[in-house]
């Protein structure tokens, strides 16, 4: 009878400290960042992959050749830039962000070499190392801004190329991040 008595009473301790193991524990939720990504009129939240299209151009005063482009905002190409906006929820309206609004765009990608990135900052020049990082500010009279991030290929190589974006305002401890794959096609 003692060893049945302990029997249970073993059994019962076990099961009373594994029923503590399976409850989940409770997470304090993560703020919502105060920027977005948007791109062709639908707004990403952060952990989404934006995929942007490059366009071929022919150009008429030179016959034969091509440039082939992804995420510019030049009218005679299709794919146009992600523009960086107030992130707008339900529960948290854009409009009760606090502008001026100053934040960070860091870029990064394995083959930099691609990229040319004129938003953001006043400069348009090729990315020069694998991260680059850029600080903006969001105003009332200018509550987005153009990521300008475009992506070249040579004629027919067609591929995949990748970029990370986060987008990180000041004060925030945990920048959005999207993943942009500049998609080269054959058509």
């Amino acid at each position: 009878m003692n060893k049945i008595l302990i029997a249970l009473l073993s059994l019962f301790a076990f099961v009373s400290c594994n029923d503590n193991e399976e409850k989940p524990v409770p997470q304090p939720e993560q703020p919502k960042s105060q920027l977005a990504l948007s791109y062709q009129g639908k707004v990403y939240s952060s952990g989404s992959t934006i995929d942007i299209a490059a366009s071929e151009r022919v150009f008429d005063y030179a016959p034969g050749e091509m440039e082939v482009k992804a995420g510019d905002d030049h009218p005679d190409f299709l794919s146009p830039s992600p523009v960086i906006v107030l992130n707008a929820t339900e529960d948290k309206k854009a409009e009760a962000t606090k502008l001026p609004l100053n934040y960070t765009a860091t870029v990064t990608t394995t083959d930099f070499a691609r990229f040319t990135w004129c938003g953001v900052a006043t400069e348009c020049a090729p990315m020069a190392k694998a991260t680059e990082t850029r600080q903006g500010t969001l105003t009332e009279a200018r509550p987005k801004t153009s990521l300008l991030l475009e992506c070249s290929f040579a004629p027919k190589q067609y591929t995949t190329v990748t970029a990370t974006l986060q987008l990180q305002a000041a004060g925030e401890k945990v920048p959005a991040t999207y993943t942009l794959r500049y998609i080269y096609a054959k058509k």
